[in-house]
C-alpha cells in the first residue's frame, strides 16, 4: 500500500500485476474481481504506473532486486507518498518507506 500526506491509500497497478501473475502461477489465490473491489472501496484508490515512475526505476540502488517492488519504490518517491510494507529490505531505500 502507498499512501499520501493526507493519509490516502493507494493500491498500486504494479501490486495487482504481481499478484494477477501469481494467481496464474497458481502461488496465489484472490478474487477475481480484485481490482473492481479496490476501486469500490472508499478507502482505496488505484494507482496507475506512469513513464516517469518506471524511468525513476533506473535510478535507484539496487538494494532490492524484485522488479514490481522496486516500482513502488519508485511510484512513492516520485508522488512524494510512502510506501508501506513488511520487506525490511526495502527500508534501505529511505523515507519513501515506512515498515509495519
Amino acid at each position: 500500500m502507498i499512501r499520501s500526506e493526507d493519509n490516502d491509500s493507494f493500491v498500486s497497478v504494479a501490486s495487482l500485476w504481481e499478484i494477477a501473475i501469481k494467481m496464474r502461477q497458481g502461488k496465489l489465490v484472490a478474487p477475481d474481481d480484485l481490482p473492481e473491489r479496490i476501486e469500490d472501496d472508499p478507502d482505496f484508490a488505484i494507482l496507475a504506473a506512469t513513464v516517469d515512475h518506471v524511468w525513476r526505476v533506473r535510478a535507484l540502488p539496487l538494494i532490492h532486486s524484485d522488479p514490481f517492488d522496486r516500482l513502488l519504490v519508485a511510484q512513492a518517491m516520485a508522488e512524494g507518498m510512502t510506501l508501506v510494507t513488511h520487506d525490511r529490505r526495502l527500508v534501505e531505500y529511505g523515507g519513501a518507506v515506512a515498515l509495519v
